[in-house]
């Protein structure tokens, strides 16, 4: 399923060119055919399914192999962002290939700026690690700083609050002391 993601991003990427991507998505539109997270979205164009982080933000994590284990305010993030957007016409700015898994773009409802949107009210806090050349990240900051005076959101928990990047090394660290916990288990109820 994912190499399917990958080789569309590329195509795009490659046959229009990083620049004439960001060119074209100024006049194209693309349907959101699902809020993913409230960070990734998945799109339509005529040229098939692309996934879309949406850059300069991350918001809380949704634990996919049990929602209701997802980090506090990640399915309210999740949800704000899809009544926003989803089965609507958007426009993205495209900013690059993330792991090659995904395009990383600004998306655009109109002129309102989603990205943005998301942490005016709290739903995700501003990524200041990979951040591509030309994006301006001081609006971004002052909607957090407002957002965190507001108790808005994910900044009404907060000294409770765990950013959603501390969140998945928690989280990938229990997984992984899980799976050597059970196998040790195994071990001893196979020398019985």
């Amino acid at each position: 399923m994912w190499s399917r993601y990958i080789i569309v991003s590329m195509l795009i990427l490659s046959c229009l060119g990083y620049g004439s991507l960001a060119a074209e998505q100024n006049h194209k539109t693309f349907k959101v055919v699902k809020v993913i997270e409230g960070d990734l979205i998945k799109v339509l164009s005529n040229r098939g399914e692309l996934l879309v982080r949406l850059v300069g933000i991350d918001a809380p994590e949704v634990w996919k192999q049990d929602p209701r284990e997802s980090q506090p305010f990640a399915l309210r993030a999740r949800d704000y962002l899809a009544n926003l957007i989803e089965n609507k016409l958007i426009k993205i700015r495209a900013c690059g290939i993330k792991t090659g898994k995904y395009v990383a773009g600004e998306v655009f409802l109109g002129k309102k700026d989603i990205n943005l949107e998301m942490v005016k009210e709290g739903y995700a806090e501003v990524l200041k690690v990979c951040i591509p050349s030309g994006l301006n990240l001081s609006a971004f900051e002052r909607a957090e700083a407002e957002a965190r005076r507001a108790k808005k959101g994910i900044w009404s928990l907060g000294d409770k609050y765990v950013s959603p990047a501390t969140w998945r090394k928690r989280r990938n660290a229990k997984s992984i002391c899980s799976i050597l916990l059970y196998g040790i288990l195994q071990q001893g109820v196979g020398k019985k």
